[in-house]
């Protein structure tokens, strides 16, 4: 397997990408925030299984961002 791809190198790729709600999450993300956040977006770093990635940063903080992105991907369909 490839080595991980960083967080700001892939904050990088995907920060254009998102809707402009979404991108102060993308700012502060971390490890599998930024995972979650880069696949509703088809988005994927290079070498990181995306499940069971017990990265930075607490597990409450990444749900809690999950959410949020959900959410605003959510309203933007309606």
């Amino acid at each position: 397997m490839s080595d991980p791809e960083p967080d700001a190198i892939f904050r990088q790729r995907i920060i254009c990408l998102v809707d402009d709600e979404l991108r102060p999450f993308v700012s502060i993300a971390t490890g599998s925030e930024l995972d979650a956040i880069g696949s509703k977006y088809d988005r994927f770093r290079t070498g990181v299984p995306l499940k069971g990635l017990g990265a930075e940063g607490s597990h409450s903080r990444s749900e809690a961002i999950r959410r949020l992105v959900e959410e605003a991907l959510k309203a933007k369909r309606s």
